[in-house]
């Protein structure tokens, strides 16, 4: 067996079997969370070390996205196998994706062209963070809830 990351740091491992050439994505392991924390002590700890420049903040932040739509990706393969692929599933996997890449694009543009922070622009919470996705993402992946875990995050985002 051949054993592969099916996404960045989220939702499954890829296993493919050789010798008849299937392959299923299985949960991640409930340790791999662990790692998240990490994700923003970094920026945190160059600006307090006097480190940090524009292009790291830059690149962090390319980074971020890439492991949230591996993520979203990871997930749906996964229900893609476990459950018959229908119109209302895509649905609910494209709203999941866009609105993950969306949180990102509305933060960035509300503070290029409004100067104030997005949680300011509306009356709606922030409920739909990069880390409340990611930890909705994790506990369903961890419960056996993907689905509803992708209807959480298409719902908040």
């Amino acid at each position: 067996m051949l054993l592969g990351r099916a996404e960045g740091r989220a939702v499954g491992r890829r296993v493919v079997d050789r010798r008849d050439g299937e392959f299923a994505v299985l949960p991640r392991a409930p340790g791999d969370e662990r790692k998240q924390p990490l994700d923003g002590v970094d920026g945190e700890l160059a600006r307090l070390l006097n480190m940090s420049t524009r292009f790291g903040a830059f690149f962090d932040g390319i980074l971020d996205r890439f492991v949230d739509i591996m993520a979203i990706v990871g997930a749906s393969v996964y229900l893609a196998q476990v459950i018959p692929l229908s119109s209302e599933l895509l649905v609910v996997m494209l709203l999941a994706l866009s609105g993950t890449i969306m949180v990102s694009y509305l933060h960035i543009r509300s503070q290029h062209d409004l100067g104030t922070h997005p949680m300011f622009v509306g009356r709606v919470a922030n409920l739909a963070s990069r880390d409340m996705r990611l930890f909705i993402l994790f506990l369903g992946s961890v419960l056996g809830y993907v689905l509803h875990a992708l209807v959480a995050i298409a719902a908040l985002t």
